[in-house]
């Protein structure tokens, strides 16, 4: 069981709603009390709002309203000092629509990129809180169809509990892809390979290549950092995606291959890769970081294990 293909978004997650519920609510309220100055928030308002906000949020997935009441909002006297409003679903889906446009988009993206076309889609299973609100469950059908999305009643901690079923059982990922390099006769160089263990908390793997630079007249050595488009498809004409592009600084009146580089990658335990050049006679370094590898679980493992 492996990743095609991932891409994230930061800042699309149920924060950012949260933050535009909250701008949405403030703008609610000065539009009833013009006066008042939140400026002057009590010490435990915002934590109370952003709550607030979470269980709008809830309702309103199931409801066309819901009512926000909070009291001492703002250390003010007057009305204006507590929360009394009404919030409906269509104000809340227009607070949020580039959002929801955004992470779409970003699913759209996702397939593009790894060439998979909408129809080889056997099923979508929709994960997080957010799935629960309806703008963003009638995105994915529109992308989908109804047929192929699958809504869970645990969709907002099913992550989390897959994850914790694996840590009880031991399993460790594995890379799904092999982390290649683009060599200069333009064939690619493995320097991870596919089924590498990856690291738990506290460790780290690293893999190290050494090479020479074989045209250094124009003062640099380029680096490609790549993995195949499809598990087990990395045969030489197979696609690549790019991972990372280094330029490293070398002597430029050094002869063919008589500059050594090296080429250091390591995998932390936040699985994240660092890319580390370096060139021997200049002593220049470069560096990269790739967020985005792809990971693959043994089911045959899974199956021991349980």
């Amino acid at each position: 069981m492996t990743q095609v293909f991932n891409a994230g978004d930061r800042d699309v997650g149920g924060d950012h709603f949260d933050t535009r519920l909250l701008q949405l609510i403030r703008q609610k309220h000065e539009s009833q009390h013009p006066g008042a100055n939140w400026g002057r928030l009590q010490s435990s308002a915002h934590a109370r709002l952003i709550q607030a906000c979470e269980d709008a949020k809830i309702a309103l997935s199931s409801r066309q309203s819901t009512r926000m009441y909070l009291r001492d909002i703002l250390a003010v006297p007057g009305e204006e000092k507590d929360l009394d409003l009404e919030l409906s679903k269509p104000e809340l889906e227009g607070a949020v629509q580039d959002l929801i446009s955004q992470g779409l988009g970003k699913i759209e993206m996702v397939l593009d990129a790894a060439g998979i076309p909408r129809s080889a889609i056997d099923f979508c299973l929709a994960t997080g809180g957010m799935v629960s609100m309806p703008a963003i469950r009638e995105g994915l059908v529109d992308l989908f169809g109804v047929n192929r999305l699958r809504l869970v009643d645990n969709a907002a901690t099913v992550i989390a509990e897959g994850a914790a079923w694996i840590a009880h059982d031991n399993i460790g990922l594995q890379l799904a892809k092999p982390i290649e390099m683009l060599h200069a006769n333009n064939s690619y160089i493995e320097i991870i390979p596919t089924g590498t263990a990856l690291p738990f908390v506290g460790k780290a793997i690293q893999h190290r290549m050494d090479m020479y630079c074989v045209n250094p007249s124009d003062g640099f050595a380029k680096f490609l950092l790549a993995r195949p488009q499809w598990p087990g498809r990395d045969s030489h004409g197979d696609r690549r995606i790019p991972y990372a592009h280094l330029t490293l600084p070398v002597d430029s009146h050094a002869r063919p291959l008589q500059e050594r580089l090296q080429v250091d990658v390591t995998i932390n335990d936040d699985l994240i890769a660092e890319v580390r050049a370096r060139s021997l006679m200049r002593q220049q370094t470069r560096r990269s970081v790739i967020h985005d590898l792809e990971f693959g679980l043994s089911i045959h493992a899974l199956a021991h294990a349980t």
